[in-house]
């Protein structure tokens, strides 16, 4: 006696790749309580019904589907169940979540006459390719016994300051070698297919990587920049050598919180809404269509440093595929010439700390870039909510270990920063981890009226 809704096909499709169907039946809107029409009713759909329960299971009895599927267990050498991610690459797409064997090893796919390519990939393995054509009387049935990778094991060192005793991690991000070269890396971004947080309790420790996956290394901590390491278990020997890192804290270039737009020119399609920098027009809940490059530029900062990270925390829900979000560094000439800069296409409508890797940025004229862009491209329909920035910072890597005179961590030497000097200096607070570092700006392990002086040298300008 109610209505329903066909509304979960974009979620079917998403996560299990299937179709959903609705099917109306009956012979009017309220449908009748007379059992005659309702049995009647029932009779007509039972053989749509039995067509698609005998497309699933593969029955062909009484008229049953053309099978075309593809099914078998995937083990490891001792023939132990694995739970690997198995893709049909020609049926595959971004819009798709990963699926999986269950728990028994076992993987089914639905498909029609053609020619596939199946890929098979689990941590620790080799990525497994077999293309096949499935037929259209039985079911290919085909087995895989995955080959693990050999493990080459890391020496890992980490250097960090004095008096540092905060929690440290060793984020590994891990890329399909065999993907990235079969694919091309053609998408905006290449996307982890795992990603491990391992916390630091040695200064001294050894690694354990696969030749068979490309690696990401970030070691984070609070207030320390966030230094990372690219490359596979041979590159990492040759030329980065033993995983060596050497901890300073992270001096901020440039900030903002979206408390206001006064570090930014807006225009018509961004606005700032509850601390977020949001991609859509204050009066819309969906970004417009048809943008072409359509971007906002930060204030310019001032930057002498060589490596520098992007790090943001935001939401975004995009058209997949289609439409794309960046944020770039630009040059002294407002041109994006930097590499690795921020690019999000899909969904993921969490907040996220998203980071760039850490490189040495500077252009064809050894010009480090002197601002950032924040950019939308869209195409001519199918719109969402897009981006909702809760902060933008730009990070870098101080040769002096910290920012100096920077104490209260805003990325501005200023007067406030004065007060937090002769704050420690009178002992109305006790400096911490990077407060320490940045109030004693002559390095002689001494907080004093000589580090106050050098303070205001700095804001306004008598010393650089």
């Amino acid at each position: 006696s109610i209505s329903r809704k066909g509304n979960a096909h974009d979620w079917f499709y998403k996560h299990t790749g299937c179709l959903q169907y609705l099917i109306e039946t009956g012979t009017e809107n309220i449908q009748a309580s007379d059992e005659a029409i309702i049995d009647d009713t029932i009779e007509r759909n039972l053989v749509g019904l039995f067509h698609l329960l005998k497309r699933a299971a593969s029955i062909d009895s009484q008229g049953g589907p053309e099978k075309h599927q593809i099914s078998g267990i995937v083990t490891d050498e001792n023939g132990i169940p694995i739970e690997a991610e198995v893709t049909i690459l020609e049926l595959d797409g971004s819009v798709l979540e990963p699926r999986y064997t269950d728990q028994f090893g076992r993987y089914r796919r639905l498909l029609v006459e053609g020619t596939y390519t199946l890929m098979v990939q689990a941590h620790g393995y080799e990525t497994h390719f077999h293309t096949f054509v499935p037929s259209s009387s039985a079911i290919y049935e085909y087995d895989v016994q995955l080959v693990p990778s050999s493990i080459v094991t890391i020496p890992v060192s980490i250097n960090k300051p004095d008096n540092y005793d905060l929690p440290l991690s060793l984020e590994v991000q891990y890329f399909d070698i065999a993907e990235y070269e079969l694919l091309g890396n053609s998408g905006p971004i290449l996307k982890p297919y795992k990603v491990d947080n391992h916390p630091i309790s040695d200064a001294v420790l050894d690694f354990q990587c696969y030749d068979s996956a490309l690696m990401k290394f970030t070691l984070l901590g609070d207030y320390l920049y966030p230094e990372t390491k690219i490359g596979d278990c041979s590159l990492l020997q040759d030329p980065f050598g033993d995983l060596n890192f050497d901890l300073v804290y992270e001096g901020v270039l440039f900030y903002d919180d979206f408390n206001n737009d006064d570090n930014w020119n807006l225009n018509d399609n961004w606005h700032i809404e509850n601390g977020y920098l949001v991609s859509r027009s204050q009066d819309d809940s969906f970004y417009s269509n048809s943008l072409n490059n359509n971007s906002i530029v930060s204030n310019d900062f001032d930057n002498d440093a060589t490596h520098l990270v992007i790090e943001s925390k935001l939401k975004y829900e995009l058209e997949w595929d289609q439409d794309y979000f960046s944020i770039d560094f630009l040059n002294m000439s407002g041109v994006v010439s930097f590499d690795d800069n921020l690019i999000l296409n899909g969904q993921d409508w969490n907040d996220n700390v998203l980071r760039t890797s850490s490189f040495i940025y500077s252009d064809e004229n050894g010009n480090g870039p002197e601002s950032v862009s924040i950019t939308l491209n869209s195409d001519s329909d199918l719109s969402y909510r897009g981006v909702e920035i809760d902060y933008l910072k730009v990070l870098f890597e101080s040769e002096d270990g910290c920012y100096k005179g920077d104490v209260s961590h805003d990325g501005v030497v200023d007067v406030i920063d004065v007060v937090n000097v002769v704050n420690f200096i009178f002992e109305i607070s006790n400096p911490v981890y990077y407060e320490q570092c940045t109030s004693d700006l002559n390095n002689d392990d001494v907080i004093d009226v000589m580090d106050v002086v050098m303070v205001v040298n700095l804001i306004f300008g008598i010393d650089n």
